[in-house]
């Protein structure tokens, strides 16, 4: 069962990709601000109704190496169901 522990909550952060912003609109944030934030995280953002600002826009999160994107924006990409990207977070944990 999700728990709903951000309730209403504002968050900041320097980079939120696509798989931060599902599990902060799963716990119920209500804003979000990012210096960087990727453009797969702005539809879930929009459909959870997040108010949202951020500083750079970019197409995706770049990996540690700087080589590419980074493995859980690309592994949650093209996911829809932010219930669905919690339950396989949680349970890989």
């Amino acid at each position: 069962m999700m728990k709903m522990h951000l309730i209403g909550a504002c968050i900041a952060d320097k980079v939120i990709g696509k798989l931060a912003v599902s599990l902060l609109a799963v716990s119920g944030v209500k804003e979000i601000y990012a210096d960087v934030l990727s453009e797969y995280a702005i539809p879930v953002l929009e459909q959870n109704n997040i108010k949202f600002e951020y500083k750079t826009k970019v197409p995706f999160i770049i990996n540690k190496e700087h080589t590419g994107m980074c493995p859980m924006e690309n592994r949650f990409k093209d996911e829809n169901d932010i219930a669905k990207i919690y339950k396989e977070v949680i349970k890989s944990k």
